[in-house]
């Protein structure tokens, strides 16, 4: 079965000096392309250096090529009330039993007040995890900017471990990073364990 959709209820006693806007997850369908085209080609203008290609490549890409990319393999992402996408992550399996996750991001203005306390990052890729076990797999990869403090504790905290580090790691944008090579053996989460929590 897929994850469970979730609405997250707001508490106003979790707002302090700013609103918190509501958001639920769900996976990406036929039809989202033109919604996940706007996120996608916004957090490529903003951290070209996280993903692996550019807004310029991007905005070449055709209709059929947006809803093929969300056809291919599984995408969550968080909706707004006005029912946009405010935030991504996909998945790909590169052998059996072996995914990768890919093209994470949340909107800055909805990256906090999760249920549980929890981070929305968290929350969402709790659901992805979910998704992707349930596929079979049973073992996640990553690879993440060594200077993305915030992305890495978030792994870290959902159970991914640092197998080694690059240092001249290319990118997109043709400049070179570090970047941690992250991994989440699910063979060693339980069902219930931390990792599938979020989900």
């Amino acid at each position: 079965m897929p994850p469970k959709h979730l609405n997250l209820v707001e508490n106003s006693e979790e707002k302090k000096e700013k609103e918190i806007l509501p958001i639920a997850f769900r996976i990406m369908a036929s039809g989202d392309g033109q919604n996940l085209k706007k996120l996608n080609i916004e957090a490529l203008n903003l951290i070209a250096s996280a993903f692996g290609a550019t807004a310029a490549e991007r905005r070449n890409w055709t209709d059929e090529d947006w809803e093929n990319y969300i056809a291919e393999s599984p995408n969550i992402a968080g909706v707004n009330d006005a029912g946009d996408f405010v935030a991504m992550a996909g998945a790909k399996e590169e052998i059996p039993g072996t995914w990768r996750i890919h093209s994470v991001y949340v909107d800055r203005g909805y990256r906090f007040g999760g249920e549980d306390k929890k981070s929305r990052g968290e929350l969402l890729l709790g659901d992805l995890i979910q998704l992707v076990a349930e596929k079979g797999a049973q073992e996640i990869k990553l690879t993440v900017n060594t200077k993305q403090n915030t992305a890495v504790d978030l792994y870290k905290r959902l159970g991914f471990s640092i197998l080694w580090t690059e240092k001249d790691s290319p990118s997109a944008d043709t400049n070179f990073y570090e970047k941690h090579h992250m991994e989440l053996d699910l063979s060693r989460v339980a069902r219930s364990g931390l990792a599938l929590k979020a989900a």
